[in-house]
Parts: structure tokens; sequence; C-alpha cells
């Protein structure tokens, strides 16, 4: 199983019993996060939701949670596909609680799941993030991500619209 474990903070694949600390964080998230999709209070997810999302995750993915004992801390949802032609590739989705960035907590999901992405033979990695996300921004280029579009006016955030960055990183 991987586990990663250090200065208190363990990394580790999320189970249909972590769904409760999981729901918490991310409604904390959402309230503390500008740069993600969901707004503060838009999230009507309850514990059988998350579980359900989780065992879902699992089944061409992995969710992992980055925990302190059983809080759930920081999450990253890395998603695949189960048709052919993408089968290569996986979706990322991360965030930290506001609490905990600037620790490492991102950079420890990230070697975590790149681990993962290699050993299952994946080839190539995506994930998408607003220009006004710069520490995300020099986090993943420092993984090797790269910058391959913009989405004009993807977002739409109050009455202002923003662009999404789509950015890949091949492991091949």
């Amino acid at each position: 199983m991987l586990n990663s474990s250090t200065q208190g903070v363990d990394v580790r694949p999320l189970t249909i019993t972590d769904a409760p600390a999981l729901l918490t964080c991310l409604l904390r998230i959402d309230d503390t996060a500008p740069y993600l999709l969901y707004e503060p209070g838009e999230r009507n997810w309850d514990s059988q939701t998350t579980q359900m999302v989780i065992e879902q995750s699992n089944q061409t993915g992995v969710f992992l949670g980055a925990l302190i004992g059983e809080q759930v801390i920081g999450y990253l949802l890395m998603q695949g596909a189960d048709l052919l032609k993408i089968r290569h590739s996986a979706q990322i989705v991360v965030a930290v609680d506001a609490a905990y960035r600037q620790q490492g907590i991102g950079k420890r999901l990230f070697t975590t799941a790149i681990e993962l992405a290699k050993a299952q033979g994946l080839s190539r990695l995506e994930l998408s993030v607003m220009p006004q996300n710069l520490a995300a921004m020099r986090m993943y280029e420092k993984f090797g991500f790269v910058q391959e579009g913009v989405k004009k006016q993807a977002i739409k955030q109050g009455d202002q619209f923003m662009d999404e960055i789509m950015m890949a990183k091949l492991l091949k």
C-alpha cells in the first residue's frame, strides 16, 4: 500500500471510512480557496455521497489524502479512464487546507501520485489551473508540468471571467 509519512502528515489512498473527514476538508477548502471550482456553500454532499465519490474515484484512479491523525488536510484525486484511447492518461485535482499550505503537503501529494502513475504505466498527467494561482503553477512546473493551452473565459467568478490554463506532464 502506498504510504508516505513524515512530520506527522500521512499521505495515503483514502477509503470510504475517510468520507466524513474528507467531506469536512472539502467544505473547509471550498470556503477558503477561490481558485477551485466550488463556491462557498455550493457543495451539497453528505457522507454517503462522499463515500460514493471515493469508491468511484478509486475504480479508475486514486483519491489520495494528506492526514494528521484522522483529519484530512489535503487531497489529490488522480482520475483515469477505461476508454482505450485515453487509458494512458489521468486528470489531477489537488487542494490543501489553507492552514497547511506552503508546508510541502502538495509536494508530497504530487510525489506520491507520480510514483503511483508510473507504477500503473500511465504516460500522461493533466490538470488545469487559474492563472492567478501562481503558487500552484510554480509547484506544477517544478514537477515538470508544462502549459499546453488556455481556455479563455472558461470560469466565471462573480461578475469576472477568468481563463483556465491547461497543463500536462509526460511520464514516458
